[in-house]
């Protein structure tokens, strides 16, 4: 799937959910029908027992038939209203919820993975994942809420006035005052309670922040032997977390207080006129039991409503955030019309490129190059002189501010970017494997492959001894970012991986940097081969691979100052002349 066809996300989180509702809007809306209906139960529970209570307080012992009749419509009112409502709704949560659930985890997925490189550098991997996971699961809470509680809740509150009506009005009018004082107080404290939760959020986030980079710089810290150090800059974090806990405690603390005087007020205001009514002869035990349930009811699903809903308010906070932080708009996408890359020859050209980094650094200005088919061509200078620029223009993972990069003479802007980079196979300076098989690792650079290719590609990178060592083989697991094989080992690995692809273009970054000589020069062969039949970029600081390129480009503060072969080089350009001198004690 290209940028351009990925699902359009909204930003606001109700859009968001409404966007991710809109194909299961039928159960839905049946859920909600059926949460109302659990709303009808405690009310019809009460007036049953009512009619027992007043009914059997004036039968004779020998006149009880109207019980049974009475008991079984109060089994039959359970069953349909509590149980069958329960049973229905549990089925369609368990049909529907995991679909919503799993295709929000799957569409945010999709969206940041194809984010320019920039987003990720810019953020921690585990924040990342605490941010998809925490929008998934808050929105799973919020629709269980508000479309399998908040119905049956209203449903409640509404039959439970309507049936107070029916023993007096002054229960009713009672109960509807103290719903909206107990709303107007909660709702007003609630805002307060959701700014010391933001506060209290965001130094969590920042204690969260902490511990993923010690973890992940964890050589780091264990080379500089700097563990004390560490847990003495945590303790700052989590001094500051457990004020800002307090404090949102604190608060919590007194709303519950308040809210449970406000609940005692309104009982003492039922009992009372209860009282008063028995004096008056206009009252029943049964409407003792029927007011006074009703009311404890009542008063405890509006005391629960408006707790779930100031933790949901909380939550709602953390999601557009959460929103804000992970829908980033690209700005390298694919338009509309983008047709898939047809290489045939493996031709690159800049034609006119002027690239500036987010920062202001300019790096080329209107640069103009021509690489033939099959070419193998160097990248060689000194650090921050734009060759990693270079070849990432060519990747398009950054887009350029004027001119354009042309394959074959197709302009790359023009072509959805998964099949231009299916077209370019890439050896990083730096190895990060997956937490996966050996096997799995390979055959990244072509899925399809079978075991036999994954085996050859291997043994050309001469991987398969070492790999056939360990007591799993191919099986075995490389650890996170594959922290279990050496740094020669993971690039052997990755030096398989793009030989197993069949692209027409080849970047080596540095791909022999962690090697031994004996090791480079065995895999060197193979790499020849690997380069024979492609269009291939080496950038290298190996003076071994320079001789071998049928062009070098040597690069300095943005331009490309010198180009010829090696050779040629040598004789004409004292610069490069110098940085071979250079090379070749560096690697002694």
């Amino acid at each position: 799937m290209s940028s351009a066809h990925l699902p359009i996300l909204p930003t606001r989180l109700w859009a968001f959910i409404a966007h991710f509702l809109r194909p299961y809007k039928i159960a839905l809306t049946a859920l909600v029908v059926v949460s109302l209906l659990t709303g009808l139960w405690k009310p019809f529970n009460a007036k049953i027992s009512k009619y027992m209570l007043d009914t059997a307080s004036t039968a004779l012992p020998g006149e009880a038939s109207f019980l049974a009749w009475a008991a079984m419509l109060w089994v039959l009112n359970f069953l349909v209203f509590n149980i069958g409502t329960w049973w229905v709704a549990a089925h369609l949560h368990r049909r529907y919820q995991p679909l919503i659930k799993n295709r929000i985890i799957s569409d945010v997925f999709a969206y940041t993975t194809r984010a320019p490189l920039g987003f990720f550098q810019d953020r921690l991997s585990g924040r990342l994942e605490s941010e998809v996971t925490t929008l998934a699961n808050t929105v799973e809470r919020m629709l269980e809420f508000y479309i399998s509680e908040l119905p049956g809740s209203l449903s409640l509150l509404v039959m439970s006035l309507i049936t107070m009506w029916s023993v007096d009005m002054r229960f009713a009018a009672l109960l509807l005052i103290w719903l909206g004082v107990f709303f107007i107080v909660s709702y007003t404290k609630s805002k307060k309670l959701a700014s010391l939760s933001d506060t209290h959020t965001a130094c969590e986030a920042q204690r969260s922040g902490q511990l993923v980079d010690v973890y992940a710089n964890i050589h780091n810290v264990r080379l500089y032997s700097n563990s004390t150090h560490e847990v003495k800059r945590l303790h700052g974090f989590l001094d500051e977390t457990k004020r800002t806990y307090r404090r949102m405690k604190s608060h919590m603390i007194s709303l519950h207080t308040l809210q449970g005087a406000l609940l005692c007020l309104m009982l003492a205001g039922m009992y009372y006129y209860l009282i008063l009514l028995y004096q008056q002869q206009r009252a029943t035990i049964g409407d003792f039991m029927l007011v006074i349930s009703l009311s404890l009811k009542s008063g405890s699903t509006m005391w629960k409503t408006m707790d779930t809903m100031n933790s949901l308010t909380i939550g709602m906070g953390k999601c557009q955030q959460s929103l804000k932080s992970l829908l980033v708009p690209y700005k390298a996408t694919d338009i509309a019309t983008a047709q898939p890359i047809n290489v045939s020859q493996g031709s690159i050209e800049f034609k006119e490129v002027t690239f500036s980094h987010k920062n202001g650094k300019q790096v080329f200005n209107h640069l103009s190059l021509q690489i033939k088919p099959r070419e193998k061509v160097g990248l060689v200078g000194f650090s921050g002189t734009g060759k990693s620029t270079f070849v990432n223009l060519i990747l398009r993972l950054f887009d350029l501010q004027k001119g354009q990069v042309l394959i074959d003479g197709q302009d790359i802007a023009q072509m959805p970017q998964a099949s231009l980079r299916q077209q370019i196979a890439m050896i990083p300076q730096e190895t990060i494997l997956f937490h996966r098989s050996i096997l799995e690792n390979i055959r990244y650079g072509r899925l399809d492959a079978t075991d036999e290719e994954v085996m050859e590609a291997a043994r050309q990178a001469d991987a398969h001894d070492f790999i056939m060592n360990m007591p799993e083989g191919y099986q075995a697991c490389v650890g996170e970012r594959g922290v279990q094989l050496s740094g020669g080992q993971r690039q052997r690995l990755a030096i398989a991986r793009a030989m197993l692809t069949q692209a027409p273009i080849l970047i080596l970054d540095e791909a022999t940097s962690d090697l031994d000589c004996i090791t480079e020069r065995k895999i060197t062969k193979s790499l020849e081969q690997l380069m024979a039949k492609r269009t291939t970029l080496v950038i290298t600081h190996r003076l071994s691979m320079l001789p071998a390129m049928d062009r070098i480009l040597v690069f300095n503060e943005g331009k490309i100052i010198e180009s010829g072969s090696h050779k040629e080089l040598l004789q004409r350009s004292p610069y490069y002349a110098e940085m071979s001198c250079l090379l070749a004690s560096s690697t002694r």
